[in-house]
């Protein structure tokens, strides 16, 4: 594939996510451990995706978590992860910046964070 032969044509996607209602998505940050992105559009609307193990989206929430929803274009997300906690931070057109915690709930047999409930 286009690892081993370093042809950026030969790349194809691994899979297709149902981003922003058909808007642009203007950024993406991964959380440092790989357990969360977060996105941010035109459509005015962050999103927290869950990911797996292997960095695929988590079944539970397919078409991501809404955390906001702005009147204007959001330009600008960033996501990290410290103890049990997901800060998100982003800003748009709407000369805002806007910062979202979640508590993550931790399984009582995994202290993978990539297994935590958002």
């Amino acid at each position: 594939t286009c690892e081993k032969n370093k042809d950026l044509k030969a790349c194809q996607p691994l899979e297709s996510w149902p981003g922003h209602g058909g808007k642009s998505v203007n950024a993406v940050s991964f959380t440092p451990d790989g357990c969360f992105l977060a996105s941010a559009g035109s459509d005015g609307q962050v999103k927290l995706w869950p990911l797996d193990d292997s960095g695929r989206r988590r079944s539970q929430i397919p078409e991501g978590k809404v955390l906001e929803r702005r009147d204007r274009s959001i330009n600008s997300v960033d996501a990290i992860n410290p103890r049990d906690r997901l800060l998100i931070v982003s800003g748009g057109d709407d000369y805002q910046v806007r910062l979202n915690t979640l508590v993550l709930k931790r399984n009582a047999t995994s202290r993978n964070l990539c297994n935590a409930q958002i």
